[in-house]
């Protein structure tokens, strides 16, 4: 798929991309690592991570993001890169509300953090 179309996250993507077979117990995976390369970048989270039930480490960066819908099911996050997307506005930062045990957040190279110089302060809040 073309980088300026995106990629619309599916399960049978990812599996594919992190080598798994695709009988695999998706609830066993802690950690993905999803960077955006030069020919796939993920543009939607849509319900690709809805089986990742203890996933606790997550690697978005150099994607095309400007939503985060879909991240509210990953309930045991701690670690999430989102560095390098298109998130540009609070409203998607407040989907990490239901995130409880996210403790690092990368941001960096995103609008929304040159548009709301506060939202650090936002998001220690949520």
């Amino acid at each position: 798929m073309a980088a300026s179309a995106g990629i619309v996250l599916t399960e049978s993507w990812i599996m594919d991309r992190i080598n798994v077979g695709h009988d695999s117990i998706l609830e066993d995976i802690k950690q993905l690592v999803l960077p955006g390369t030069f020919h796939d970048k993920i543009r939607e989270l849509d319900c690709g991570l809805l089986h990742f039930t203890y996933l606790q480490s997550l690697d978005l960066s150099r994607n095309i993001l400007m939503s985060l819908k879909g991240i509210q099911s990953l309930l045991y996050l701690e670690d999430l890169n989102l560095y390098y997307n298109k998130i540009n506005s609070m409203k998607e930062l407040y989907r990490l509300r239901h995130n409880n045990k996210l403790r690092l957040l990368d941001l960096r190279l995103n609008p929304v953090t040159k548009s709301n110089r506060d939202y650090r302060l936002f998001l220690i809040h949520l």
